[in-house]
């Protein structure tokens, strides 16, 4: 990816590019001859980071760990993420920080992410902490993975893989909801009995308490409804970033003053999807207040918006009603700088978007509908009152404070 050899600041508009490095041969001191899988366009005099590792060496892990307490702890670099807590409950990080050692020309920090929480329980915290120079998001806090219907094998059981191949397996009790792949939006909720790994391949067999509803098809996916940990993050910052600052896909969540600073994604995004990752589940009472974003959603891994609240399915389509998330409230936030508008929501029932202050937003609307300070696609219940705009202080082609599709 490109960066500014001036400020070390991410770019990634030109040159964002994952699993094109076929080898690489060190020539003399630092000279890397760099042989690639196809062609891709490098420009002299531009500065590139290049990641030999992005997943798989972290340098925190807590697997099934309970009431973690990580308080005044620095990490300068891992070749992947920084801290990782799965299948935990009670996390709580105060003045983490996760950025460059003070002084050096390294632009990166952690490969991957800063933090990253999947499947946990109770409660997690982030207090003061910052995250800096990330190849990746901030946070992201999930309560899983999507398992994928493959089969129904009888009344309560069903085989399901991830899109990755990747492992979830549910425990006994767990509260799954199913969702056909065409709305993500749960028809019915069922406790597991049991669950096993039925090959190598990822078959997840999963039993359940009740019958199988009759309407379950082949292509349904189940998110794991008990391992969606309430979320309080206030008082960090997370800067100069490849992708978003936040990923929220959890419930009962709070982000508040907080700043976002130069993520190449969004601020913040609540989301859930089923494009690639399959990352889980679609959220509930979501607050952000009170935060600061400053010239987020510009690079790589960019977005709708620097604050946005939606889900993509299939071939990246949004919700087609709304329920996907249900009330998300964005109250408070100041967002100075989007190249569209500054918050975007699709699929959201109960959506509150008040007492919020825009400037410099609009400056490169990819669509007529995108030059607005608010778009909403498919929400109901929608409230964006006591929202500040003045259009002189916006960019060129502002047109309003909202779009609303319904």
């Amino acid at each position: 990816m490109d960066y500014d050899p001036e400020t070390l600041a991410p770019k990634g508009r030109d040159l964002d590019v994952y699993n094109c490095v076929e080898k690489t041969e060190l020539l003399r001191s630092q000279v890397l001859r760099v042989h690639l899988k196809w062609p891709v366009t490098v420009r002299p005099g531009v500065m590139l980071v290049l990641r030999h590792q992005v997943y798989g060496y972290n340098a925190l892990t807590f697997n099934r760990c309970e009431d973690v307490i990580v308080r005044n702890v620095t990490v300068y670099t891992t070749p992947g993420m920084g801290l990782v807590a799965v299948h935990s409950r009670n996390v709580s990080l105060n003045r983490l920080t996760v950025a460059p050692r003070p002084g050096s020309d390294r632009p990166m920090s952690a490969t991957a992410d800063a933090t990253h929480f999947m499947g946990c329980k109770g409660l997690v915290s982030l207090q003061n902490c910052v995250f800096e120079g990330m190849g990746d998001d901030g946070a992201n806090i999930k309560s899983g993975l999507y398992l994928t219907v493959r089969k129904r094998v009888d009344d309560h059981t069903v085989l399901a893989v991830h899109n990755l191949k990747m492992t979830d397996l549910p425990e006994p009790g767990d509260e799954i909801e199913v969702s056909h792949p065409d709305t993500l939006l749960p028809y019915t909720t069922l406790q597991v009995r049991s669950a096993t790994l039925e090959d190598s391949e990822g078959t997840h067999r999963v039993t359940f308490d009740e019958p199988l509803p009759k309407d379950l098809r082949e292509g349904d996916v189940l998110g794991n409804a008990s391992r969606a940990p309430r979320l309080r993050m206030t008082g960090c910052t997370v800067r100069l970033n490849r992708a978003r600052g936040v990923l929220c896909q959890t419930r009962d969540a709070v982000i508040e003053k907080c700043t976002f600073d130069r993520c190449t994604g969004p601020g913040v995004m609540v989301l859930t999807e089923i494009v690639y990752f399959h990352e889980s589940i679609g959220t509930r009472d979501v607050t952000v207040r009170d935060n600061r974003f400053i010239n987020c959603n510009e690079g790589a891994a960019s977005s709708n918006a620097p604050l946005m609240a939606m889900a993509w399915l299939k071939d990246f389509a949004l919700p087609p009603h709304p329920g996907v998330h249900r009330n998300v409230r964005l109250i408070g936030n100041l967002i100075q700088g989007a190249d569209g508008p500054a918050i975007f929501a699709a699929g959201v029932a109960g959506l509150t978007v008040q007492k919020n202050v825009f400037s410099d937003i609009c400056r490169r609307p990819p669509s007529p509908e995108d030059a607005y300070a608010i778009r909403v696609i498919n929400c109901s219940d929608v409230n964006t009152e006591e929202n500040s705009a003045v259009p002189s202080r916006q960019g060129p082609a502002y047109r309003g404070e909202v779009h609303e599709t319904p």
